[in-house]
């Protein structure tokens, strides 16, 4: 079995119709019986089997739900239910998405729509390398955890106003879904130090995310808030910036990684526990902190982030020329990937 979230990211699902397209497993030469059956991802898809339980140590017998993909139940945990609601889930990937009742379809392809457990559409970015990029210089500068990252961060200035520009951090061009484009450092002087890099680095992430909310606007959601989620979102000095960046208050949750807390509804309503999804999802906490826009950096951000948007088309048109330079089924090499 899979859920209707899951199939509608197959490309062979019918969002209207809620199942597959006739015309879509035509094209792709796939036949219904290749193909899991549709389920809720509550209803119950069986039962534990002793296998299951040596693997996992819980009880043989006990239901199984069909569950969801994490896309879908990280939002769900953190309570995202209403249209217009906006999750910023960040790990290793950055996903962004928003609540619509209608599936609305972005002919520039920044966004997907996919179906929402609770019900609805979940249109996102599904994501880029943004913790994992966060991750990568950490290493590089050999700092000895995410706590002295962020510190180094808050000794530069907001707006990244000596670095001239944040990074382009992360493999590919988020606005353009472009493999070929690369992530960079540019504006930088002898003057410029690691908290620099750093700073820039963050910034950087979080104007890509001012990217989809933008697209998510123009398509139709009107955000009060954003909810911040997963790892990133233990970082208050990212956390506030994102508030500044998209002038909007940042909702912390409680519980960082809801997925599990998402999948844990799915099981509720799969055992009986619950009626339904929303049912369990009203016993959720409320989040455990709001942030609110700092409007003078956020001054400073958006005069950053306008710059960015004049170069990224061009460092994308370098990129595109260098590749080919160098042939385009060539293997990458690991120096290629990050230009400063």
């Amino acid at each position: 079995m899979i859920d209707h979230a899951l199939a509608s990211t197959s490309m062979l699902y019918d969002l209207r119709a809620h199942d597959y397209s006739a015309a879509l497993l035509s094209a792709f030469g796939v036949t219904l019986a290749e193909l899991p059956a549709l389920a809720q991802s509550g209803e119950r898809a069986g039962k534990l089997t002793a296998q299951g339980s040596d693997l996992t140590g819980l009880p043989a017998g006990i239901p199984v739900a069909v569950g969801t993909g994490d896309d879908f139940s990280t939002p769900l945990g953190a309570g995202i239910l209403e249209p217009g609601q906006i999750s910023v889930a960040i790990g290793t990937g950055e996903v962004i998405g928003a609540l619509f009742s209608d599936p609305v379809i972005d002919d520039t392809r920044l966004v997907e729509t996919h179906v929402y457990p609770a019900g609805g559409y979940f249109v996102e970015n599904p994501g880029w390398l943004s913790g994992g990029a966060v991750a990568w210089l950490k290493d590089l500068l050999r700092l000895k955890n995410f706590e002295a990252f962020d510190e180094l961060a808050a000794t530069a200035p907001p707006g990244s106003e000596w670095t001239d520009l944040p990074s382009r951090s992360h493999r590919g061009h988020v606005a353009r879904m472009d493999c070929r484009a690369r992530g960079c450092f540019y504006g930088i002087t002898p003057s410029h130090g690691t908290s620099h890099l750093v700073r820039s680095l963050l910034e950087g992430c979080g104007f890509a995310m001012r990217d989809v909310l933008t697209r998510l606007e123009t398509l139709g959601a009107r955000p009060s808030s954003l909810t911040l989620l997963a790892g990133g979102s233990r970082s208050r000095i990212w956390a506030q910036m994102r508030a500044d960046i998209a002038d909007l208050p940042v909702m912390l949750p409680r519980h960082a990684h809801s997925s599990v807390i998402g999948a844990a509804l799915l099981a509720g309503v799969a055992s009986g526990a619950f009626k339904q999804i929303r049912q369990a999802a009203a016993l959720l906490s409320a989040p455990a902190e709001s942030l609110h826009p700092d409007h003078c950096a956020g001054a400073k951000l958006d005069q950053s982030y306008q710059r960015y948007r004049r170069f990224s088309p061009a460092s994308r048109a370098s990129f595109h020329n260098h590749r080919k330079s160098d042939g385009e089924n060539r293997q990458d090499h690991p120096a290629s990937q990050w230009h400063i």
